[in-house]
């Protein structure tokens, strides 16, 4: 431990009195914006994961790229909106549009909206950096 202390402090050294000086402001910049930061990244998480999560959480209800899985959760929702609009599922309508997302994945703008609640969602849980000691 103390021999990577000290290949630490000697690495340093050798940098030069710039780079020294940047490590340095590196550091204070975070010492003294250590909760933006810690609520950028909660929030950039939040966006990241939705986008992420979405087309998986999508698939385990059964919008998959080879259709609709009989008897998951989306064919009862298939079922649900065909009886509501009688007899017929709209084209452009909530299970068409889902069942795309299943089949094809996020666009860029659908990501875009996907990833707007998911940021929201993750300012609300950056009240975190505030109290876990980072202030």
């Amino acid at each position: 431990m103390v021999n990577i202390f000290v290949n630490a402090l000697s690495w340093i050294a050798s940098l030069g009195y710039e780079a020294w000086m940047l490590l340095m402001a590196l550091w204070d910049f975070f010492f003294n914006y250590k909760e933006e930061i810690c609520k950028t990244v909660v929030i950039g998480a939040g966006g990241v994961m939705t986008v992420t999560l979405t087309p998986a959480l999508l698939a385990a209800m059964g919008f998959t790229s080879g259709g609709i899985v009989a008897g998951s959760l989306a064919a009862k929702i298939m079922s649900y909106c065909a009886i509501a609009n009688g007899g017929g599922v709209a084209a452009g309508g909530l299970v068409a549009f889902l069942q795309s997302i299943g089949a094809a994945g996020l666009s860029g703008a659908t990501s875009t909206v996907v990833a707007a609640p998911g940021a929201a969602v993750g300012w609300m849980l950056s009240t975190i950096c505030n109290q876990t000691g980072t202030s």
